[in-house]
């Protein structure tokens, strides 16, 4: 984990442009979602678009998540109906529920329509083999 106490967190943030900064607490927000029985607690700069989480999986101290954008108001061009984020987060130490986020980026609606992690979408539509 880096080393500065005031900003000890990274994050590689792809929304339209490709960016990389530290972040703390104090320019955070926090997630809370349930996994697996458990509530946990994701800790996501403020400047990330709020998302329902809606795919979890967990390898050692990562999670990824799939998400889906909310519209906070009618002037939020970034919650468009339909976009989503993939997202991964880390662990922090000594603690068993609490990440922090590590990498997000902007999904396309088709994207996450062709996940299939989206309740209301029965089926990616069809592509023929030559992709037309």
């Amino acid at each position: 984990m880096p080393d500065k106490p005031l900003k000890p967190f990274w994050i590689d943030l792809h929304d339209g442009r490709q960016e990389g900064y530290r972040y703390g607490k104090m320019h955070a927000r926090s997630l809370t979602f349930e996994y697996e029985g458990r509530s946990i607690r994701l800790i996501c700069p403020e400047l990330t678009a709020p998302s329902a989480v809606r795919v979890v999986a967990a390898e050692g101290d990562l999670l990824f998540l799939l998400g889906e954008l909310l519209a906070q108001d009618d002037e939020d061009e970034d919650a468009e109906e339909g976009y989503g984020a993939v997202m991964v987060a880390r662990r922090l130490p000594n603690s068993s529920d609490t990440y922090w986020l590590l990498v997000w980026h902007l999904l396309f609606p088709e994207t996450l329509q062709y996940s299939g992690c989206l309740e209301r979408d029965s089926e990616p539509p069809a592509v023929s083999p030559e992709g037309h």
